[in-house]
C-alpha cells in the first residue's frame, strides 16, 4: 500500500524488443486493435509486428496496391467493375469468411494442438463492415473465440466507435 507521501507508480514504456514479443507470444494478448489518424504510420506498425509472428496471414485492405502495398506481402482487395461502375466486396468478404470458419473448423474438430497459427488483418474496419455488415457476427466470433483455435485478429481504423465496428452493447470485445 502506498505511504501518504511516496509517489504514484507509473509504469515504465516497454522497449521495443518486450512490445513485439507480448503482441507477438503472449496469449493474453492475443488481439490488436491500431487507431489512428490517416497517413501516421498503422500499416507501418502493424508491418513490424507482423515482421515478427510467427505462422500465416491473411490481408485484407479497401486500398489500392499502389497506395498501400503491404510490404510485399500478400493482401486480399476490392475488386472493380469500372464499366458498371461497381464495387465488389466479395474477395474481401471471402477472405474474412475462409479464417472464420477455418476457426471454427479447428474447434469443432479439436485439432487446435497440430495448427500454426493464422492472423487475419482487417485494414479499414470501419469501412469493411459498413459496406458488408455480414461480416459483423464472423468478426466478433473471431475476437471471442479466435484465441483459442490460434486465430488472431489485427483491425486497423481511423477511428474507435462501438457504433462503427458494430460492436455496440458487447463489452466482452
Amino acid at each position: 500500500a502506498p505511504t501518504p507521501n511516496s509517489q504514484p507508480l507509473t509504469p515504465e514504456p516497454l522497449l521495443i524488443n518486450e512490445w513485439l514479443h507480448l503482441l507477438n507470444h503472449d496469449a493474453t494478448a492475443p488481439m490488436v486493435g491500431v487507431i489512428g489518424a490517416t497517413r501516421l504510420g498503422k500499416t507501418t506498425l502493424v508491418l513490424v509486428l507482423l515482421s515478427y509472428r510467427p505462422g500465416s496471414f491473411v490481408i485484407t485492405t479497401p486500398k489500392a496496391r499502389s497506395t498501400d502495398p503491404w510490404g510485399g506481402f500478400e493482401a486480399v482487395r476490392l475488386r472493380m467493375d469500372l464499366q458498371r461502375r461497381g464495387v465488389d466486396w466479395g474477395p474481401i468478404a471471402q477472405a474474412i469468411g475462409a479464417v472464420h470458419f477455418e476457426m471454427i473448423r479447428r474447434n469443432a474438430l479439436d485439432t487446435i494442438a497440430d495448427e500454426q497459427p493464422i492472423t487475419l488483418v482487417i485494414d479499414e474496419l470501419t469501412t469493411t463492415l459498413a459496406a458488408v455488415p455480414s461480416l459483423t457476427p464472423k468478426v466478433i466470433d473471431l475476437w471471442t473465440m479466435g484465441a483459442s483455435a490460434k486465430v488472431f485478429l489485427i483491425v486497423i481504423a481511423t477511428d474507435v466507435n462501438v457504433r462503427g465496428w458494430r460492436i455496440e452493447g458487447r463489452r466482452d470485445v
